[in-house]
């Protein structure tokens, strides 16, 4: 008998040692003769297939399925055929199954290594088409709108070939993700920005570029300065600069860079862009300071206004920077000059959607076109009219961590640009058009002297006077010749020879604006008219000819009731006469107004709730949310040691303490209190997570609709009848740093009032001796303006497009570019040096889009690509011999049968790579089964040299819900390793349809690839072939599925180490993402002892449950919004509301409830989808092999064969 470890040859010596046997077994006679037995098999099998493949020429196939694209595939052969192709010596028991689906023909346990089929898997995005329309409607009023059928071609009728201004519709074909464009316009658009688009552009993963140049570098020497001035701004590029081999020095000895520098900064002079140059002015701006009289003061005979004047407003001409924008478009620049509308043809819906994303899709941008273009044009001008869509952000800045150097910028993006290039600051398609000044601190003593007695002036007074300040700057920014250019447009040739009439719009404002809460109403909304001028120009004359103060009582009784305040509003002067309203382009900002406005108030609250049950479940509650693990590159960041504190948290830490709020506050509270905690949490991390979706549809915006009434029933709840139960049952009291805060202020106005009445040190004295307060009750307070708004969101949205597209998150990114030139200056008289470092960099990026544009800059692209599904590494550095990693780890449950589970999971798909080289080297058809042997037989499997490849992390690629590429790595040396795929009806027992799932889940416990040799039926030669595969430890549900009517999260637990199924294998092709799963506080740790079970699978540290994160980001909320995605083209197969006699889902607190019930067609053998495509990156891809890794000795004869398989056991030795 065999001792454990002992391995025998076919001669029938054992050996110990793997390495013996293979030494062994090159000088075995006997393994000789069954290698070349082997061989000639293998050759008589090829012999035989190109005999087939010859007499098979001749032969004229039947006609058959067409693929959908521009290929059309020829109709299948027989079974008959095939298994001529693909076997030798067929057995005559295998019963023909080929009518039964390929998914059902196998084992329960095998069914999750089932190869998906193609229109299961994620397509690459792509724009919608063309501008060329399939359908276009006849001549029509402006007032129709009504899209004709879509096979209906319509023509236009002859009026339009005269020159008539009448609109019609274009219609473009669908792409793959049913989507398409509608204009409504009166000729075809002569202009395609997405024509150029490539996959990069549309993928949220950044690339890594290694530029080279040559030419022409005016007003640079030559290559070498060009490249050193540039790195001036990027100390990381100077390795790569001082390496690249055509980088010289004696070209950089000699060159002049200060007149280089100031060339490149300076508005003057002669410069070879001036003429379509927005450079900075500096221009004085003068204000009108009243007199303040006070009662029983007497006021100065010569009391009166008096102007006060800032000298350094430094800023750019609008119509210049848009000029500037215009001619230096290229031709693969994404600047949409007509807008037109997005839709979605959803499968087996009556018509299309209407799709809400881009500010150039909207029905704003559309509204004010069509308005633009039914107005009387300018007579004997018929050049195309274009609206220029202008979006400004404007927040002051801190430039230094330590210090008082602040900016105030004006930022301003073009909406005529996509949002996804306009948020990255590598695009450079921000434009600074101003730096706002504010009034120096010297104008206190100037203000005093206008105030009766000299009196220091108020706080309402010096409010008056920064509006009066900031509208005075706005007033010159929006010039005569910005006006002129609102009024009568801007003429200029464009990329594509045309000449167009280009109309400046405003549509948005995002800023911490002066009047923004009080002037964004939707009830009682404001009108800019001819009243609302005559109040303040009344309460102004009150003012300034009157001398009243600014708060008086007769000013509030003009402009108390609508909260006017007393300041000729900038936009109101200029624009209004032209029907411009302020009121509109003043948008809600979620990052402000909800995650740090009503989010950051109810979190403060669930501290004071419970810090009044007991102080060590707010550090309870800080230890989860230390324990939560990060997920993306920076989609869930780990959490700070004490998230209560609250100490340098910026909006995307609030984000995410709501994202992962659920699992944190869990069990915290008794019941049913931590019900009604979870629950509110749920709202509102759902409703948050449809506000900020960067793409939208009727049906989302429906449910966002919903999703805010439930919103508003859980906040009116906790405002009213939660407060009457659960904060009354806890009497709130401020926090312990609410409690510090306020006492340092009480002290500081102590101090204040004692300083006036004594001296310092006594004041400092008594306010030492100033009796502390206790802690006091607070309330959660809902009554602003902040939780008001929220129910306008899907409105607004619905108007103007998704939030992202004029939140002031991309303002504040842009924050990061003045704080990294104020480093380049003096940090004296900085704005003006900012002013030039900006027109250096700036002309420096043209030289270098000049350069591109005549071909003299070759860029490489070394980034990975994100076409293929997966990215797994090609090297072998880490080698693990299977056998020894076996024995090595025999006690280990996570290894139990690895070995033949890793031969059941690679044997299909074997199958399937033989079957796809089959097609290639044939002109034989062949469809998307086999049937060669059955598949527990494991004896054709060997791994060369018996070793598999580990991998340290993987990069799946996926498309997004909004038709985006984007990219998860996994990691499973880290918390990135779990992964999601998608479930199917046959992984249902008995059709318990209640119980079912869309998804499965599985923790990856390795990443690895074999080089495998195949040697049974239907073999074509011993080449290995390359099979990656994901080793894992599968999650299961625990109870039945939750919908979003539950409010509550996915519960998953690991099953126990002895059950079958408990680890596996997957296929990364069959990877849809990575997840973010949580684990469930309050169900406890698995091992109470802290000892786990298994090594391999680290399980010491497992939780008894976890929680699925459906809120880590917004694609993950779309995959469970079923079919709802465009770019989720796997969902576009089943309607999951049909059943119910409905085409939108409800949502949480609805009135009707939402299961959820996938119904994914199980995959039939007779489909030819299941065939790979390297035209979607799912190709079969090889290591590099030597050919004398391939040679056999063929000098002994056949012996039988039945003794050689049994033998090469699946436990056996493999080829070495």
């Amino acid at each position: 008998m065999l001792s454990e470890g002992e391995q025998t040859c076919l001669c029938g010596r054992s050996f110990a040692q793997q390495s013996a046997l293979s030494n062994h077994k090159r000088s075995c006679s006997k393994s000789k003769k069954r290698f070349s037995a082997t061989l000639d098999m293998a050759k008589q099998a090829w012999t035989n297939r190109k005999r087939r493949r010859v007499d098979s020429e001749d032969v004229q196939p039947q006609p058959g399925l067409t693929l959908a694209g521009p290929f059309s595939q020829p109709s299948a052969p027989n079974v008959e055929t095939i298994r001529l192709q693909m076997s030798i010596n067929e057995p005559e028991h295998i019963v023909d199954d080929s009518h039964i689906p390929m998914l059902e023909r196998r084992p329960w346990n095998l069914r999750r290594n089932r190869q998906l089929p193609l229109r299961f898997r994620d397509e690459l995005p792509q724009p919608p088409s063309p501008a060329l329309p399939v359908s276009r409607a006849s001549s029509v009023p402006s007032t129709a709108a009504e899209q004709p059928p879509a096979d209906q071609s319509c023509h236009p009728s002859p009026a339009a070939g005269v020159g008539s201004r009448l609109r019609r519709i274009f219609t473009t074909p669908h792409n793959v993700f049913g989507l398409f464009r509608r204009y409504n316009t009166a000729d075809l658009p002569s202009y395609n920005p997405e024509e150029h688009i490539t996959l990069q552009e549309l993928s949220n993963v950044p690339p890594d570029n290694v530029a080279s140049d040559y030419g022409g570098f005016y007003p640079f020497p030559n290559c070498s300065a060009f490249n050193l001035g540039e790195w001036l701004e990027d100390f990381r590029e100077l390795t790569d600069i001082l390496g690249d081999p055509d980088f010289r020095l004696e070209d950089i000895r000699d060159v002049n860079w200060d007149r280089i520098n100031k060339e490149l900064g300076t508005d003057d002079g002669d410069g070879e862009w001036l003429d379509e140059d927005a450079g900075w002015e500096r221009t004085p701006v003068t204000i009108s300071v009243p007199y303040q009289s006070h009662r029983g003061i007497q006021s100065k005979p010569d009391a009166g206004p008096r102007n006060y004047v800032v000298e350094d407003f430094y800023h750019r001409s609008l119509v210049s920077v848009i000029r500037e924008k215009i001619l230096g478009l290229g031709d693969a620049h994404q600047f949409h000059f007509e807008p037109y509308e997005l839709l979605w043809q959803m499968k087996n819906s009556r018509g299309p959607i209407r799709i809400q994303g881009e500010l150039y899709t909207s029905p704003a941008f559309m509204d004010a076109h069509q308005e633009l273009q039914g107005s009387p044009g300018k007579p004997g001008c018929d050049l195309p009219q274009v609206i220029v869509a202008l979006m400004f952000w404007s927040d002051a800045t801190q430039l230094t961590a330590f210090g008082n150097a602040k900016l105030w910028p004006l930022y301003m993006f073009f909406g005529n640009e996509s949002k996804y290039q306009r948020c990255k600051p590598s695009c450079h398609l921000c434009e600074h058009v101003a730096y706002f000044q504010t009034l120096p601190d010297s104008f206190k003593d100037f203000a005093s002297t206008q105030t009766a007695g000299g009196k220091a002036p108020s706080s309402p007074f010096m409010t008056h006077c920064h509006r009066e300040f900031f509208h005075e700057q706005w007033k010159v920014l929006l010039d005569d010749a910005f006006i002129e250019a609102w009024k009568h447009s801007m003429v200029i040739l464009c990329c594509d020879g045309i000449h167009r009439r280009f109309y400046p719009r405003i549509f948005t404002y995002s800023a911490d604006y002066p009047e923004k809460n009080t002037s964004q109403r939707v009830t009682m909304a404001r009108v800019d008219n001819h009243q609302h001028h005559h109040n303040i120009l009344s309460a102004r004359r009150f003012i300034y000819d009157l001398h009243y103060s600014v708060n008086s009582a007769a000013v509030e009784a003009l402009l108390h009731q609508e909260s006017w305040v007393p300041t000729l509003n900038a936009f109101s002067e200029r624009l209004a006469p032209m029907g411009f309203n302020q009121f509109k382009m003043l948008l809600p900002d979620l990052m402000h107004e909800f995650e740090l406005g009503v989010w950051r108030a109810v979190f403060i609250h669930l501290l004071r709730i419970l810090q009044s049950v007991d102080d060590d479940l707010i550090l309870k509650l800080d230890r989860r949310y230390q324990e939560i693990p990060s997920f993306g590159r920076d989609t869930i960041q780990r959490f700070a040691s004490n998230c209560s504190e609250l100490k340098k948290m910026a909006a995307h830490d609030f984000e995410n303490l709501l994202q992962c709020a659920i699992p944190a506050f869990d069990g915290l509270l008794p019941e049913p209190h931590n019900r009604a905690v979870t629950e509110l949490l749920f709202v509102m991390a759902h409703w948050h997570a449809m506000a900020k979706l960067r793409m939208h549809n009727d049906i989302t915006l429906d449910i966002m609709q919903a999703a805010t009434v439930a919103l508003g029933k859980r906040l009116r709840l906790l405002h009213r009848k939660f407060s009457q139960t659960t904060c009354s049952a806890f009497a709130t009291k401020e926090l312990h740093r609410e409690y510090n805060a306020r006492l340092r202020r009480e002290v500081k106005q102590s101090a204040k009032k004692v300083r006036g009445k004594a001296a310092g040190s006594r004041g400092i004295e008594a306010s030492a001796q100033a009796p502390a307060s206790k802690r006091r009750y607070k309330t959660l307070n809902l009554n602003t303006f902040k939780a008001h708004y929220l129910g306008y969101y899907a409105e607004i949205i619905h108007h103007y497009g998704t939030s992202d597209s004029y939140s002031s998150e991309p303002g504040e990114l842009e924050h990061r570019s003045p704080k990294a030139r104020y480093s380049c200056t003096s940090h004296k008289g900085f704005v003006k040096q900012m002013t030039q470092i900006e027109r250096r960099q700036a002309r420096i990026r043209r030289i270098r889009k000049r350069l591109h544009k005549a071909g003299n800059i070759l860029t490489e692209d070394i980034g990975r690509t994100t076409e293929v599904h997966h990215n797994i590494g090609k090297s072998q550095n880490f080698p693990e011999n299977i056998f020894s990693f076996v024995r090595n780890n025999n006690d280990d449950p996570a290894v139990k049968d690895f070995i033949p589970h890793l031969k059941s999971h690679i044997l299909p798909r074997i199958h399937d790579m033989l079957r796809q080289e089959a097609i290639q080297n044939t002109s034989s058809n062949i469809p998307g089964s086999s049937t060669m042997q059955d598949i527990s037989n494991h004896n054709s499997i060997f791994f060369k040299s018996d070793c598999m490849y580990r991998h340290q992390l993987g990069r799946f690629n996926y498309t997004t819900y909004n038709v985006r590429r984007s990219q998860d790595v996994i990691n499973p040396g880290t918390t990135h390793r779990d992964i999601m795929l998608l479930a199917n009806d046959c992984d249902v027992e008995n059709g318990d349809r209640a119980a079912k799932h869309p998804f499965l889940y599985a923790r990856v416990l390795g990443i690895y690839h074999v080089n495998v040799i195949y040697t049974g039926e239907g073999q074509l030669d011993y080449t290995p072939r390359r099979v990656e595969f994901l080793w894992v430890q599968w999650f299961e549900y625990d109870g039945r599925s939750v919908g979003w009517p539950d409010t509550r999260l996915d519960s998953l637990r690991f099953p126990p180490m002895a059950t079958d199924g408990t680890f596996g294998f997957v296929d990364p092709k069959n990877v849809l993402r990575g997840c973010h799963i949580i684990p469930s506080f309050a169900s406890g740790k698995a091992q109470l002892d802290g000892v786990g079970l298994s090594r391999l699978a680290q399980d010491a540290q497992d939780w008894s449950r976890y929680r699925v994160n459906r809120f880590v980001d917004c694609d993950m909320v779309m995959r469970y919004y079923w079919g709802l995605a465009a770019g989720h083209i796997y969902t576009h197969s089943c309607d999951l509301y049909s059943s119910n006699g409905r085409s939108t889902p409800p949502v949480p607190d609805g009135t009707e409830p939402l299961e959820p019930e996938m119904s994914i067609p199980a995959v039939d053998a007779n489909i030819q989808e299941d065939e790979d495509d390297a035209e979607f990156g799912f190709e079969n891809r090889q290591d590099d092999i030597l050919e004398e890794d391939l040679v056999f000795d063929e000098e002994q004869g056949l012996e039988d064969d039945d003794e050689f398989l049994a033998m090469y056991d699946m436990y056996g030795p493999a080829f070495d």
